[in-house]
């Protein structure tokens, strides 16, 4: 059976190893795909909260991973 992709979108780069660690101790067996956007973080800080646009931002990279 072929392994399965799993894509993570991430806002902040620090998330990636502990995720990563995660994924390899609990399902070793999955291809792990990270999707890094870390303006969003920065973004959500200087909006003060989430936006539409930040949504759509979501949408779009979760486009990009299906």
């Amino acid at each position: 059976m072929k392994a399965p992709r799993i894509f993570l979108i991430h806002a902040t780069a620090l998330a990636i190893d502990p995720i990563a660690t995660a994924f390899a101790r609990h399902w070793p067996q999955a291809q792990v795909i990270n999707l890094l956007e870390d303006s969003l973080s920065r973004d959500r800080v200087e909006e003060g909260e989430l936006t539409a646009s930040m949504k759509a931002r979501f949408l779009t990279l979760s486009h990009y991973a299906v």
